[in-house]
């Protein structure tokens, strides 16, 4: 089985190897920064690892997410590497096991274009390169359900569910399914489609033993970590709490319910929601048919949104002061309901595109060649509006927000053993936990020497006339003036010679005597 599997697969490499070849592309084009918010929480966790916070939160406790960038950092130090390479290669991974499942639900054709098209949502470019939980959780859970379509999906091979070749199997989607749980807590409700998938597949149950074993030694990672460091095992679930947000997103009914469809109209326009949308009514109406794909694809989708909305209405059902359980707001928490609906919708055009050639077989060309072109020419307009809506995006370092990359570049003409930076100690601030990372190249190998000393302790400061050497540092992107702050941390003293500025004006180097 295994070598029929094999074959299979050197079939595909070809579109795996270029689907993977395009996805980490466009996440290299359209690239975000580092910035202070949950991603660089998640990366300061990694590299403290095995030091975790005393007083644990749920994202310290996502180690799915923060071990591989632990390792990471152990091999390339701070460096670009250890913070991109997750979410970078989540995005192609993501992309061929939607190309795997489709494949194997429908055809190669369906599959590919699925695979190519999840590539360009916009939804997902904006996040490009953000170190976050919920596309590597996608990710590792489309993983899961792949390996079991594409070696057990072939029923013209011979299917031995009690060799050891099928255990690798059922083990190695069970290590994904939980991993995808270490990751980020919510995708376990995928779980509920395993016991389909056998059914699908024609899997004895007795199999879910290995895969649910496998699931559990996932877990009992995470059991291990609350115990050691918290003597808890159940700490992730007491460290979890509802998020804060505003009344006006957490009152408002109708677009608690609509939030998907809002936000993905919202940069990738009309079309992409349509398609999607048409997609979800003809896996229904197959459904009824018990045609076994749709039915697969609709039961991951409703899982999905359904519960994800009730989970956005309990604080309105029970009048929840200023918290949400999930923020629905925000693009990346839908991102586990992407593949089926990307799935469904080429499926659906697959099979329009397909009628329609039959209808006309005066045409001299093949089914493949006309169902492939006009997915093509569909496809691409559809990806072309969304990505033309995102392409100016302030936030990309390719239209400006790489100030810290001219700072490197700064830096390494001007490498001095013997000079010091000034930062501020404020994790609110950028210079403690991003400059780190540009004082080396992409791979971690230092291009400036010098070093860096502290400006504060807490809220004491020291004085402008103590700053008597080196440089000092400022980030306009995230300095607030306030009574409570030094004046010279936004307005340099006259005697502070501006050495550096970045073209976009947010990064400053003052050089201090």
């Amino acid at each position: 089985m295994i070598t029929a599997m094999q074959k299979t697969l050197k079939n595909d490499l070809i579109f795996i190897i270029f689907l993977i070849f395009v996805a980490v592309g466009v996440q290299f084009l359209f690239l975000n920064p580092p910035i202070l918010s949950d991603q660089m929480e998640y990366y300061i966790t990694a590299i403290r690892f095995p030091h975790l916070p005393d007083n644990p939160n749920i994202g310290s406790m996502r180690i799915g997410l923060e071990l591989p960038v632990a390792v990471l950092y152990r091999i390339f130090g701070t460096s670009e590497v250890a913070y991109y390479t997750v979410p970078i290669l989540s995005a192609a991974l993501l992309s061929v096991s939607i190309y795997l499942i489709g494949k194997s639900l429908f055809s190669r054709r369906v599959g590919f274009f699925s695979g190519l098209w999840v590539i360009f949502i916009p939804n997902l470019v904006q996040d490009a390169g953000h170190l976050l939980p919920d596309l590597p959780a996608t990710a590792c859970s489309a993983a899961a359900f792949a390996l079991l379509f594409t070696y057990f999906g072939n029923k013209q091979h011979k299917r031995d569910f009690a060799s050891k070749e099928s255990l690798v199997i059922f083990i190695s989607a069970g290590v994904l399914f939980g991993w995808s749980y270490l990751i980020k807590e919510y995708l376990a409700i995928l779980f509920l489609l395993i016991p389909l998938v056998f059914w699908m597949l024609e899997i004895p149950y007795r199999h879910l033993i290995p895969l649910a074993i496998s699931m559990l030694l996932m877990y009992g990672i995470e059991v291990a970590v609350g115990i050691i460091y918290y003597q808890n095992p159940l700490i992730r679930f007491l460290a979890a709490s509802p998020r804060e947000t505003t009344g006006e997103i957490q009152k408002d009914v109708s677009r608690i319910i609509n939030y998907f469809a809002l936000l993905l109209i919202k940069d990738g326009g009309e079309g992409i929601l349509m398609l999607m949308g048409l997609g979800v009514l003809n896996s229904l109406v197959r459904s009824f048919k018990k045609q076994k794909s749709h039915i697969f694809l609709l039961s991951w989708v409703l899982l999905i949104y359904v519960l994800f909305t009730i989970a956005g209405l309990l604080p309105v059902i029970f009048n929840w002061e200023g918290i949400v359980l999930l923020r629905l707001h925000k693009f990346r928490y839908w991102v586990p309901i992407l593949p089926p609906l990307v799935i469904g919708a080429v499926a659906m055009l697959d099979a329009f595109f397909v009628w329609i050639k039959k209808s006309l077989p005066q045409l001299r060309i093949s089914e493949n060649s006309f169902a492939s072109i006009f997915l093509a020419v569909f496809l691409s307009l559809t990806a072309a509006r969304g990505i033309n809506s995102i392409k100016n995006d302030p936030d990309f370092i390719r239209n400006g927000a790489d100030q810290y990359l001219e700072l490197r570049a700064y830096l390494q003409e001007h490498d001095n053993p013997e000079d010091i930076i000034w930062i501020d100690r404020d994790n609110k601030r950028a210079f403690e936990r991003i400059l780190p990372m540009y004082i080396r190249n992409p791979f971690g190998r230092l291009i400036w020497r010098g070093s860096t000393k502290y400006i504060n302790t807490a809220n004491l400061y020291l004085r402008a006339e103590e700053i008597d050497q080196g440089y000092f540092i400022v980030d306009r992107d995230f300095m607030t003036p306030s009574s409570s702050l030094p004046s010279y941390l936004y307005d340099a003293p006259e005697n502070w010679q501006l050495v550096f500025e970045s073209e976009n004006k947010k990064l400053a180097l003052y050089k201090v005597d």
